[in-house]
C-alpha cells in the first residue's frame, strides 16, 4: 500500500502501510540493507499501518512485514525500500522514484544502446557507476526497429524491484503506410540477472501504437506504480492525445480506460506533463500543458484518488509567458515544506542573455489557489539552447537543486546549480564542476549513484563533430559541492 517502493519520503517517521492475508498480529522491519541483517527497529503490529517508533536519520531504509503460521514457513512480503531526507518535516507523503533494478539501494542507469538495438545498463555502487552491460532485443517480426525509448522507472508489480519500460518504433516495411507499432519489453534484474521479463507490459505489440511511460507515479494510492501511454496515432491516423491509464497491480500492469486531456483545454491537447505530489496526500497527480503555438498556452493540475484518478482538475491556468508548449523542467521541493514544486521554463534565450524569467507553481495543501511565482534567474552566460533540465538534491540539504550548463572558457563547459532554500530556489548560481565541451545536452536522469545522499547527474553530449556519448557528473567523496565528469561509453545515432 506504501510508500511506493523507492520513494522520498518527507517525514523521518513515514507512515508504513500494507495488506494484511491472515488474521492476527505481523512483525515489522526496518533495516538498513535488503537481508535485513543490519535491523534498525522490529515490532509487532495489529492492523495495517504503523510508523517507525524512532525518528530515522537521513539514508535508505529498507522494510518488509511477515507473520506466522502455525506448522508452515512464516509468510513474508517482498522488501520494500524508502528514502529519508536531510530536514524531514511534520508532512507525511512521499514524491519521486529511483532506478534500482537489483535493489541493493544504489540507483540504476538504462540507457538507449540505438546502435546494437538494445540497453545498456550500468549498476550503482558505492564507488560509483560500474561498467556498461548490454542487452539486445530480438527483431520484432512487424517490421524495421527505427527507435529505441527507455521509459522511467516503476514498481508496477510490487515486489520492490524497480522495472523500466523499453519501447521499439517499428515500420512495417512491406505495406509502407506509415503504419507504426510499438514492441515493448520490460527490464529486470534481480540479484543482477539482467534480462527481460514476460510481457506483463501491456498492450501486446502492434496492438496499440504511441509512446508508453510517458509519466509514471502512483496516481490511485494503492501502493504499485501506474503508467500512461499516450496514443499519438491508430492505423496512420493521427489521435487528440489520448492517454491509457494502466493501473499496477501484483500481476503487473492492466488496462483501466482512456483519459483524453486533450478535452480540458480550449487552446489544443495536452503534449507535456509531469508526475508530482503537489498537496502531498497519498496519491500523486499530474500537470498537463497545451500546445498552442502562438500562445497563450494553458496548464492544468489532475489530481490522484483511490477510484478514478487524474479525473479531478484542480487548477487551470493560462501562461502568457510562453510562445511554445510549456516544458515543464523539473518536480521538486524547492523550499523544503513537503510539497511538491513544479519549475516551468521561460522562453528561449539569446546567446550572451544573462537573466531568463521561470515559473514555479508552488505545491500546497490547496493547489487550486495556483501560487504561481515568477523567478528570473541571473548567471554569466545562460547557455542559450535551453540546459536546464536536472532536478535533484546535489547539496544532500533535503531540498531540491536546479542545475545548469553555460559555456564560458574556450572549448570548456561550467556547471552550476541554484539552490534550493527555505524561500524556494536562489536565483544566483554556485559553480559544481568544469569540464571540457562535452555539451550535456539531452538529458537522462538525475538520481544518486554513489549512495551518498547527494544526486548524481547523467546526460548525452557530443563533443564537436564527435559520436554521441554518454557522460555522467558524479559527486566527489568529502567535497560538498563538487562533481566530476566521467565518460560512461560512446554512442552512435
Amino acid at each position: 500500500m506504501g510508500p511506493p517502493s523507492t520513494s522520498l519520503v518527507t517525514t523521518d517517521r513515514p507512515t508504513l502501510e500494507w495488506r494484511n492475508r491472515t488474521p492476527g498480529p505481523v512483525t515489522v522491519e526496518v533495516c538498513r540493507d535488503r537481508p535485513c541483517t543490519q535491523v534498525v527497529e522490529r515490532h509487532e503490529v495489529v492492523g495495517e499501518r504503523t510508523r517507525p517508533r524512532q525518528p530515522l536519520m537521513p539514508g535508505r531504509y529498507f522494510w518488509r512485514v511477515s507473520t506466522a503460521v502455525e506448522g508452515q514457513e512464516p509468510l513474508r512480503s517482498p522488501t520494500w525500500l524508502f528514502r529519508v531526507r536531510a530536514n524531514p518535516v511534520a508532512l507525511d507523503s512521499f514524491h519521486g522514484r529511483r532506478t534500482d533494478l537489483d535493489g541493493d539501494g544504489y540507483s540504476d542507469v538504462v540507457l538507449p544502446d540505438r546502435r546494437n538495438w538494445g540497453v545498456m545498463v550500468l549498476f550503482g555502487s558505492p564507488t560509483g557507476l560500474e561498467p556498461v552491460r548490454r542487452l539486445g532485443v530480438p527483431p520484432h517480426p512487424s517490421g524495421e526497429q527505427a527507435m529505441v525509448w527507455v521509459g522511467p522507472a516503476m514498481d508496477n508489480d510490487g515486489d520492490g524491484l524497480s522495472e523500466v519500460t523499453v519501447s521499439f518504433t517499428t515500420v512495417d516495411l512491406l505495406l509502407r503506410d506509415e503504419s507504426c507499432y510499438i514492441a515493448r519489453y520490460r527490464l529486470v534484474a534481480p540479484e543482477r540477472d539482467l534480462r527481460w521479463a514476460d510481457r506483463r507490459c501491456p498492450p501486446s505489440p502492434g496492438e496499440l501504437p504511441g509512446e508508453l511511460g510517458g509519466f509514471v507515479g502512483d496516481f490511485d494510492g494503492d501502493g504499485y506504480d501506474d503508467t500512461f501511454l499516450r496514443v499519438t496515432f491508430w492505423g496512420g491516423i493521427p489521435l487528440p492525445f489520448d492517454w491509457r491509464l494502466f493501473r499496477g497491480g501484483p500481476e503487473g500492469l492492466a488496462t483501466m480506460y482512456t483519459r483524453s486531456f486533450g478535452d480540458v483545454f480550449d487552446n489544443g491537447p495536452g503534449v507535456s506533463n509531469i508526475t508530482s505530489n503537489i498537496n502531498g496526500d497519498r496519491y500523486e497527480d499530474t500537470l498537463v500543458g497545451t500546445a498552442n503555438y502562438g500562445g497563450p498556452n494553458e496548464i492544468a493540475v489532475f489530481l490522484g484518488a483511490s477510484e478514478t484518478p487524474l479525473e479531478s482538475v484542480v487548477l487551470r491556468r493560462e501562461i502568457p509567458l510562453y510562445t511554445r508548449p510549456p516544458a515543464m523542467v523539473g518536480n521538486g521541493d524547492f523550499n523544503g515544506d513537503g510539497f511538491t514544486d513544479i519549475l516551468i521554463r521561460g522562453p528561449t534565450i539569446l546567446p550572451g542573455q544573462q537573466t531568463q524569467d521561470h515559473q514555479i507553481l508552488d505545491g500546497s495543501a490547496e493547489p487550486d489557489r495556483g501560487a504561481f511565482r515568477r523567478v528570473t534567474f541571473t548567471a554569466p552566460l545562460l547557455y542559450a539552447g535551453g540546459g536546464f533540465g536536472f532536478v535533484g538534491d546535489l547539496d544532500a540539504d533535503g531540498r531540491d537543486d536546479l542545475l545548469y550548463r553555460s559555456s564560458v572558457a574556450p572549448l570548456m563547459e561550467d556547471y552550476w546549480i541554484f539552490r534550493g532554500s527555505p524561500a524556494g530556489l536562489t536565483t544566483t548560481p554556485v559553480p559544481i564542476a568544469r569540464t571540457p565541451h562535452i555539451s550535456l545536452g539531452v538529458l537522462r536522469s538525475s538520481e544518486d549513484y554513489n549512495g551518498d545522499g547527494r544526486d548524481d547527474c547523467v546526460g548525452e553530449g557530443w563533443p564537436g563533430a564527435g559520436p554521441r556519448n554518454f557522460y555522467a557528473l558524479i559527486s566527489e567523496p568529502g567535497t560538498p559541492l563538487s562533481y566530476r565528469a566521467i565518460l560512461l561509453t560512446e554512442h552512435f545515432r
